[in-house]
């Protein structure tokens, strides 16, 4: 993702100096299915993903 400004990702979420951030991505949620075109629909399948919040969190990093 284009644009990310690591500085200051690393002072508003309090990330430690021992930490590299490599990465950002960008997260939605889910929407109902049928506001998708007919074709997508079909494709519309559960995740075998982890759920977020198995692999994420919210707020200052964890001291």
């Amino acid at each position: 993702m284009a644009g990310v400004h690591f500085d200051q990702l690393r002072e508003s979420l309090a990330i430690p100096e021992r930490y590299k951030i490599e990465i950002a991505v960008a997260i939605g949620k889910r929407a109902d299915p049928k506001v998708l075109p007919e074709e997508l629909q079909e494709r519309e399948t559960p995740s075998q993903r982890l759920a977020i919040e198995e692999i994420a969190f919210t707020g200052e990093f964890p001291k």
